[in-house]
């Protein structure tokens, strides 16, 4: 009876969990994500069309990464 009760518990703790995402993959998201962040902050301050392509691809890549996620 015990045993049941924990594995209950267990299930009810981990409903809707897939599962971890990958320790890799989560820093590639932060790494990507802070790379963001800086040219944000490089187009407010020297708006060119280079730093706006900067910011578009880290985008796109931002959101290949957050769709393996």
């Amino acid at each position: 009876m015990n045993e049941l009760l924990a594995r209950s518990v267990f299930y009810l703790e981990n409903m809707g969990k897939v599962g971890r995402p990958k320790k890799k993959i989560t820093h590639f998201i932060d790494l990507v994500f802070c790379c963001f962040l800086i040219s944000v902050l490089v187009l407010i301050l020297f708006p060119t069309p280079l730093t706006l392509t900067v910011v578009g691809l880290l985008w796109g890549i931002g959101e290949v990464a957050s769709a393996f996620k």
